[in-house]
């Protein structure tokens, strides 16, 4: 058989065994050592923590740190410092409840959808809200 066509054997076509393999072996999301996820873990909590504090210190009058802690923790002081901080912290409350809320909502569409890219116009919320 000279001049002809080498030979193409089943796992040379795409979509047969070998992508087959290549599917089952490909990493998951938590390939990632242990100590790297809780380092990761580590830091956006502490970015968290960083976010909520400057949620309550920044506004129309700025707190120095050290007022933010006294009112949170005193709540006999009665500065304007510290009723600032008074009236932040609600917002900031409302602010991670809203956050978590949405990340639960989008992994639960993500779960029930089986989907990683899952969007709210899967389960056409987005055309409810436009009617």
């Amino acid at each position: 058989m000279t001049g002809s066509a080498p030979a193409v054997g089943v796992a040379d076509r795409p979509g047969t065994a070998d992508a087959v393999t290549d599917v089952a072996t490909a990493p998951g999301p938590s390939t990632a050592p242990r100590g790297v996820r809780r380092w990761g873990l580590a830091l956006a909590l502490i970015a968290l923590l960083a976010a909520c504090a400057a949620s309550v210190g920044i506004g129309s009058r700025t707190v120095p740190p050290a007022q933010i802690w006294q009112a949170l923790t005193d709540p006999s002081v009665s500065t304007i410092a510290a009723e600032a901080v008074r009236s932040r912290v609600p917002r900031t409350v409302l602010g991670l409840l809203v956050g978590a809320s949405l990340a639960v909502s989008g992994a639960l569409m993500q779960g029930i959808t089986r989907n990683p890219l899952a969007d709210p116009g899967i389960l056409g919320v987005n055309a409810g809200a436009a009617a």
